[in-house]
Order: structure tokens, then sequence, then C-alpha cells
């Protein structure tokens, strides 16, 4: 780790890990130890002070009651942590992101054109479910239907 940070340094490079999902660390119990050793992670990070970034990635709607132990992570390092909230796609994102999907469907066209789709394909982290949810119809052999929650 010594020879990694001191090329990085001399380098003027950067490494950055960033945990997508990491709201379900702090509400399964069966994912405790590895939020314990996340915890311990950026501990290490934040003591090394080398060129080390790590980023997390969740959805805003949950909160993190007090006597939880990413609550006090949470505001032990708000001297050093950088919020960025994600904001909505414009049409053309929706637009090349869909048609990337659709290619990968094997689709010529992908069904989208319901007001109802084109509000949740702007919202970065819904899109990303329903592409999968698409692709889980498709893969089955079902129509490609966004009304199908029955899953």
């Amino acid at each position: 780790m010594r020879e990694l940070t001191a090329m990085l340094s001399r380098e003027q490079k950067l490494i950055c890990l960033i945990f997508d999902q990491f709201e379900e660390l702090l509400y399964k119990d069966e994912l405790e130890p590895v939020f314990d050793e996340i915890r311990a992670l950026c501990n290490a990070v934040d003591e090394a002070q080398e060129n080390v970034l790590i980023g997390f990635s969740w959805k805003t709607d949950g909160t993190i009651p007090p006597e939880h132990r990413a609550y006090h992570l949470w505001h032990g390092l708000s001297d050093r942590r950088l919020e960025f909230e994600l904001t909505p796609f414009s049409e053309a994102e929706v637009s090349t992101a869909l048609n990337r999907f659709a290619k990968e469907l094997g689709s010529l066209s992908l069904h989208r054109s319901d007001d109802s789709f084109k509000i949740i394909a702007r919202i970065p982290w819904l899109l990303k479910k329903l592409c999968i949810h698409i692709f889980d119809l498709v893969r089955t052999g079902m129509d490609q239907s966004i009304y199908s929650c029955d899953r």
C-alpha cells in the first residue's frame, strides 16, 4: 500500500472507490459485519491522508436513526465529505440511455411513448430499475410493458 500511495502521489493520480446502494448496509442486519468493514476502511483512508477517495451512493428518501452506528459515522466525517445531488436526466440523456438499452435488448424499438415512462426515465436510479425490470420481462419472454408490477 505504501508503494501504491507513493506512486499515486508522484504521478498525481487518485484511486476512487464508490459503493452504490449503500443504504442496503444500513437496513439489513445480516450486512452489519460489512458495514463494520466499510467503517474501518473509511477510518483507515482518513488516517492515511493519501490519494484515495471513498464515495457512497444511496437514495435520499431514507433516514438513519441516531442509535445506528452509521449516524455517528456520517456526522463524524461531516468536515471531510462532499455531498452531490444528482439532477434528473435531460431529455437528450434519457433518449441516449434508452437507445443504448434498446440495443442491449436486441430490439429495434423500446415501448416508451407513455408520459409516465418519460417522467420515470428522468430519475437516474429509477431509470436503472425500470430497465432491469424490462430486461427481466423480455428475457423471460414476457411483454416489455412497464405496467407489469406484479414482481
